[in-house]
This record gives C-alpha cells, sequence and structure tokens, in this order.
C-alpha cells in the first residue's frame, strides 16, 4: 500500500458544509496498486466521496474507513502546543529567579541582623561611622533586591496571561487526538509506467459562511463605495491551506420523493445574529441518504500555481444557477480548522448615490439621511451583516437585504445634524356654526419649519397625520394642505398618515401649515382628541 500525498486545491462552501477537492500527482509503475489518501476529517460524508484520474489507469475499487491516531495532526494546535511549552519554560524560569532573590534578600537580612546583634554584645560604643555605612549597605542591597522582585513578578504575571490566551486558543480547537480520522483506499491499474493526477472530493460539514458589507460613503462627490466580503469558518478537522475558494447559497437538501404540503405561516422576519461562537451539530453519516449533489458537482481541477498574487481590487466571478448563485473568489486563502472567523474578498465596487431626506416632525426634530443606490454590477447582494460608513465617520452596524443586479436599494445614513424640522401645535379651538347646533367642532392647526442649512439643495420627505375616525357620528376634514388625490409631492393614506415631499435649496427654511377639523355629536364624549 502506498500513502498518497494529496494536497486541497479548492472549495466550495455552502451555507452548511463544504465540498473538497484534494489532488495527488505520482509515479506509477505497470501493474495493480493499492493507494490510500489518509488523515481525512472524520465529518467526511461518505457517500459524497469521488475519485478520478489522469493517465492510461483502471479505477477498481473504493473502499472508506474510520481510523484512530495516537498523535495530534492538527498543525494548528503543534504550534500552539510548541509555544505553549516555550512560555512555560519561561514561567518556571522567572518562578527560580523570584524564589532565589527571595532567599537572598533574606540572607541580607540575616546577616544586618546578626551583625547587630554581635556589635551590641562586644562593642556596645562601635563607630558611628561604621554603622552608617552597614546601614546604607543594608538599604542599598534590599532596595535593589526589592525591585528586582518587583520587575520579576510583573513579567511573571505577564508570561501567565499569554499562556492563559493560548491555552484558550488550544480549548477552542479541541482535542483532535482521541477523535477518528478517515482514510480512502483506492485499488487501480496502470497499463504503463507513467505519472498520473489523481483526483478526490468530498462533502464535510461544520463549515458555513455569510456576507458582510462595508459601506463607504461620501457626500463629496455623491458615492458609495462596496466592499462585499464572506466570512467563512469551520470546524471540519481540516485545516485548508492555500486554497481557491467558491462561495454557493444553495441549499443541499434536495429529498428523492414528493415533500407534502405543510400549513404555510406568515410572520414578521427578524434577521438571526451570527453568534460569537459558534457551535455545529454533529450529524449521523447517514443523514443524506436522499441527497443529490449532482447539481453541485464541480470540474476537477489542475495542477496549477497556488502563489497567484491576490489582486489589489478583487473580485470575484460569479455564475447564476436556476436555484442558486456561486462566486468564485479572486486568490489563495487559507482557512483554519479553528471555528473563527476568515475573510473572502468578493467585490470592491463604487456606485453613484443619490441622497435623500426624511422626516417625521410630530415625533422628532431630528431629519434622517438615506444613500439610494442602484446595483449596477453583475453581482446579487445577499442579505447580511453591514457596516455603514459616512465621510469616514462610523455611522452605524446595520443589515443588507437581498438585492439583485439593477434593482435599488437604499441604506441609513443616520441624522442629518445640517437639516432640521420642528413641528408645533399653533391653535386648538371650538367653532360654533349657531345656537341650536347640535354639533361641536374642535379645530386644530398646526405648523412645520424645516430648514436646511448645507449649501447644496436636498430633497426632504416628511409625515405628519391627522386623526381617522372609527365611528359615523365623528367627522375629520382636512382643511390645509389642500388635498384632492395623491401625486408624487402630496399623498394621503387610509390611516391618515400624510406625505409631502419637498425640494429646499441651500440655507433656505420653508414653512408648512396642517389645519382640520373634527366635527361630532354634542351629546358623545370622543376619546383620542
Amino acid at each position: 500500500m502506498k500513502i498518497l500525498q494529496s494536497k486541497i486545491t479548492n472549495v466550495t462552501v455552502f451555507t452548511d458544509r463544504a465540498q473538497i477537492f484534494r489532488v495527488a500527482k505520482l509515479n506509477l509503475a505497470a501493474g495493480e496498486h493499492i493507494l490510500r489518501f489518509e488523515n481525512l476529517p472524520e465529518s467526511l460524508e461518505q457517500k459524497s466521496i469521488q475519485v478520478n484520474g489522469r493517465g492510461n489507469i483502471t479505477l477498481k475499487s473504493i473502499k472508506f474507513k474510520d481510523v484512530f491516531f495516537e498523535a495530534n495532526t492538527q498543525p494548528g494546535k503543534e504550534l500552539l502546543t510548541q509555544k505553549k511549552n516555550e512560555i512555560q519554560l519561561i514561567i518556571n524560569q522567572i518562578s527560580d529567579e523570584i524564589e532565589n532573590t527571595k532567599k537572598e534578600k533574606i540572607f541580607i537580612e540575616n546577616i544586618a541582623a546578626k551583625a547587630v546583634h554581635t556589635n551590641e554584645k562586644s562593642n556596645p560604643e562601635l563607630n558611628p561611622e561604621n554603622w552608617i555605612k552597614m546601614a546604607q549597605f543594608y538599604r542599598s542591597q534590599l532596595g535593589s533586591l526589592s525591585q528586582e522582585i518587583r520587575e520579576k513578578e510583573q513579567a511573571y504575571k505577564q508570561q501567565q496571561a499569554k499562556l492563559k490566551k493560548i491555552n484558550q486558543e488550544i480549548e477552542q480547537i479541541g482535542d483532535i487526538s482521541a477523535q477518528p480520522k478517515s482514510v480512502i483506499d483506492i485499488t487501480l491499474s496502470a497499463s504503463e509506467n507513467q505519472e498520473v493526477l489523481l483526483y478526490l472530493s468530498y462533502i464535510v460539514y461544520n463549515v458555513s459562511w455569510s456576507p458582510v458589507y462595508n459601506v463607504r460613503v461620501s457626500s463629496e462627490p455623491q458615492k458609495l463605495q462596496l466592499e462585499y466580503n464572506a466570512k467563512i469558518w469551520q470546524s471540519s478537522g481540516e485545516d485548508w491551506a492555500d486554497i481557491t475558494v467558491k462561495l454557493s447559497t444553495a441549499q443541499v437538501q434536495v429529498a428523492g420523493h414528493l415533500p407534502e404540503i405543510t400549513p404555510w405561516f406568515v410572520n414578521v422576519y427578524q434577521p438571526i445574529q451570527k453568534p460569537q461562537k459558534r457551535e455545529f451539530k454533529k450529524k449521523s453519516k447517514e443523514r443524506a441518504k436522499s441527497a443529490s449533489f449532482d447539481e453541485f458537482e464541480e470540474e476537477y481541477p489542475a495542477v496549477t500555481d497556488l502563489q497567484k498574487p491576490l489582486l489589489v481590487k478583487p473580485k470575484a466571478k460569479v455564475a447564476q444557477k436556476a436555484t442558486s448563485t456561486i462566486f468564485e473568489a479572486e486568490g489563495h486563502y487559507t482557512i483554519m480548522s479553528d471555528n473563527l472567523d476568515y475573510s473572502v474578498s468578493l467585490l470592491l465596487e463604487e456606485f453613484n448615490a443619490e441622497f435623500l431626506h426624511f422626516a417625521a416632525p410630530k415625533l422628532s426634530p431630528a431629519v434622517y439621511l438615506t444613500a439610494k443606490i442602484k446595483n449596477t454590477s453583475n453581482f446579487p447582494l445577499l442579505a447580511g451583516a453591514m457596516n455603514v460608513f459616512f465621510d469616514g465617520g462610523f455611522v452605524a452596524e446595520s443589515y443588507m437585504n437581498h438585492v439583485l443586479p439593477n434593482d435599488e436599494f437604499e441604506i441609513s445614513l443616520g441624522a442629518d445634524e445640517s437639516v432640521k424640522a420642528v413641528h408645533k401645535l399653533m391653535k386648538r379651538y371650538d367653532k360654533h356654526e349657531g345656537i341650536f347646533t347640535k354639533m361641536n367642532i374642535v379645530v386644530f392647526e398646526y405648523q412645520t419649519k424645516i430648514k436646511n442649512s448645507k449649501n447644496s439643495e436636498i430633497q426632504l420627505t416628511f409625515k405628519d397625520n391627522i386623526p381617522v375616525s372609527g365611528n359615523d357620528k365623528i367627522k375629520v376634514e382636512l382643511l390645509s394642505p389642500k388635498y384632492k388625490e395623491n401625486t408624487d409631492v402630496l399623498q394621503i393614506d387610509k390611516q391618515g398618515v400624510i406625505t409631502q415631499v419637498v425640494i429646499l435649496k441651500p440655507q433656505e427654511e420653508k414653512t408648512f401649515d396642517l389645519k382640520f377639523e373634527v366635527e361630532f355629536q354634542r351629546d358623545i364624549t370622543v376619546t383620542g382628541l
């Protein structure tokens, strides 16, 4: 049996698993051979194994089994363990030095005590100069030794902190030594002496990815720079070193029978925040009996130059399939099996932005700025976390909804301090139509002042509302602004919400009146006014 030296060349990451591609290059003599791919992760899905090759060879059989390794075969943990031992050695050395220095200090104190005791008995009238010299020596030695102890104790604490951090990292990786690894034995025959390439692909679990965006908006000029990244984390049991990465949105859950219709529920969508510490559910190797991976099969990779440099402005390739999207990231990446975040660059693109202002003066004088953007790239923007920066300053953590190419989307940039909207009740009074009328009429007059202190023109949409009658005995009539039907600049919905769109020039202030009356019979009590 020959152990193959294989290397992971590329990985396709799905939302809950990954497809791994390995390649091995070797020389074979004519005849039959048993070859082994070893040290494969225990999470490997047996039913997903595929083997192929280049050369005049015939594949006869593929055998899969789990074996146990005594040694920890995870390079990341081995390096951390080595570093831990080095720090522990330093800690032991410092501890010995502290102990020796303390003993030296005690020795000096004992000499001083003995000298004083002896001199008191032998010569009570000891020369004062000798006492002064002895005191100076005693003070100098003790001060120096005390300072040395403090410095060593500080160094001891620093090394202990380093040791604690490394122990946490080792604990996060986990104990691999007691866990099984997988091996794949293949039997093939070669018709002649030759160099062959063997390709192996398989599915592993405990892997996932999510999109993350950094959005940088500038007001002069009105541009938006979108940095589109993917965060990948995995604890599959094997490290992926210097690989190419594809990211797929496909949900690999294709059942082999007609599914049953279940109740259709609707609710308010709440984005799920990715937890800091991820715990993957362990899945049985029998869980994919009905799964089909045909849609996700890749061409086996050729041996390529794995030192290809990253582009200064990376841009992934994107392929839109019937039910999913696949991103092929530019460059090569190393992603360890440590359950930590690894960033993969997908896109760095600049878009034109249209700035729009929104306000609800009745609730707040703040005016909020929004950037309206059209996705002119060929990339679908998947739903994910978003960090927003405006004119170099961090604005907020937000969330990007799913945006298709050529679709428009909006990003909130927070309150714009240079625009204010003040809402004020001017009058409220009873209107009497006659002495004998049986009706009460209450009139409300509000005023909204909006000031644009910017040096540029803005478009502002602001909302207010009037009461909505819940009874035929109560009538509400809008007096101002004048309204006949909904237009682009004035709209009123069935809930009484009034939406107005205005243009304000630089340093311009405008006033908007809202006047309405509520009419009801005198013998009833009206609530809500």
